[in-house]
């Protein structure tokens, strides 16, 4: 965690110009409003993922990495016009309406984890 009290908060932006690595867990067969595990599920069908198996999720990976045009969620921190799209989100303004622009991202790799952080396998896994 890096913190920036007093006059330490003008160089925060130095600290943190290297790369990150994020872990997610994942689970197959739902959809919710926030698009996370926060959010009501909207839609459920344990059938639409039983042809998924470690395998092919393996062997679609690595076209995520590399330089890749990607789109914000609605629920999230950034701002646009000045708002924070979640704020918008809340109130039930959708991507379309607020016009999200893609974001220039780099994946250096992406691995696979065959269970989620509780332990559990297909339909869950995790991804670092």
């Amino acid at each position: 965690l890096v913190l920036g009290v007093g006059n330490g908060t003008k160089m925060l932006q130095s600290y943190l110009s290297g790369s990150k690595t994020y872990r997610a867990g994942v689970k197959l067969g739902f959809e919710t409003t926030t698009l996370d595990m926060a959010g009501n599920i909207t839609n459920s069908d344990e059938t639409t993922h039983h042809h998924i198996t470690l395998e092919s999720i393996q062997n679609i990976l690595p076209q995520f990495t590399g330089t890749i045009l990607q789109i914000p969620p609605v629920f999230s921190a950034i701002r646009k016009n000045g708002k924070r799209m979640y704020e918008e989100a809340r109130k039930g303004k959708t991507a379309e309406d607020m016009e999200i622009e893609p974001r220039e991202v780099e994946v250096m790799r992406i691995k696979l984890l065959p269970v989620d952080e509780g332990g559990d396998g297909l339909p869950c896994f995790g991804l670092e």
